[in-house]
């Protein structure tokens, strides 16, 4: 679903992720994952628009987000992933890249390993973000 923001504009492109955030409703109200064509379609409505966001849940958790990356740049050249960054590696990331993603929103809830375990409910936070960072 989009959601206007001023010249930018937000896809949520999947509910699914896999922290429980305490701050993040996205794990707290089953809802169909929207297809591929659907995204597409919501993609579409956001032509007007200086800049587009791919967020969710966790965008990476999609496999055709790189297919979903491309098909915006149609539009946008200003592309951002907002992430948690669990599946960004230097080759997926490449990908996205090459597929027209020109910025990434990392969360960092802490730089301690206690503050990110109890707002991500996750004992992996921190040292994800560490490994998305090297």
């Amino acid at each position: 679903m989009a959601k206007v923001l001023n010249d930018k504009i937000e896809v949520h492109i999947t509910y699914k992720c896999l922290y429980d955030c305490v701050f993040c409703s996205v794990n707290k109200h089953i809802r169909p994952e929207p297809t591929k064509e659907e995204l597409f379609n919501d993609i579409d409505l956001t032509k007007n628009y200086y800049k587009i966001t791919l967020t969710g849940g966790e965008p990476t958790l999609r496999n055709d987000l790189a297919e979903l990356v491309n098909y915006a740049h149609k539009y946008h050249n200003n592309i951002l992933l907002e992430t948690n960054g669990i599946h960004l590696s230097k080759s997926n990331l490449q990908l996205l890249v090459d597929a027209g993603l020109t910025e990434i929103k990392l969360s960092v809830y802490s730089k301690y390993k206690n503050t990110c375990t109890k707002m991500s409910k996750s004992q992996n936070c921190l040292k994800t973000v560490k490994t998305t960072l090297n």
